[in-house]
């Protein structure tokens, strides 16, 4: 089974009272996490997860927040790349 990264909808407060998804990435989908260009004003502590499909925008309460998923999303990326098989080279 693949690890997924769950998406809530809102700011920090809003979180801690609805738990409901808006989205579920599997993990094995997603290519890329980066920090990005504030989107606004008050959003200013932004990422962005890329899929094979899609590239989603997220906004964090503030910096440390982003800093931990970031580096959450950035090391669990990489030990589920290192988790792969090995692929034999190609013959040409």
């Amino acid at each position: 089974m693949c690890p997924l990264i769950t998406v809530f909808p809102g700011d920090a407060d809003q979180f801690v009272q609805e738990y409901r998804a808006i989205k579920i990435l599997p993990l094995d989908t997603v290519v890329d996490a980066v920090e990005i260009d504030p989107l606004s004003k008050s959003r200013r502590h932004c990422l962005q997860i890329i899929s094979e499909t899609k590239a989603y925008r997220f906004s964090a309460p503030d910096e440390e927040v982003l800093v931990t998923v970031l580096g959450a999303l950035k090391s669990t990326l990489s030990k589920s790349i290192a988790a792969l098989p090995a692929t034999p080279p190609s013959r040409a």
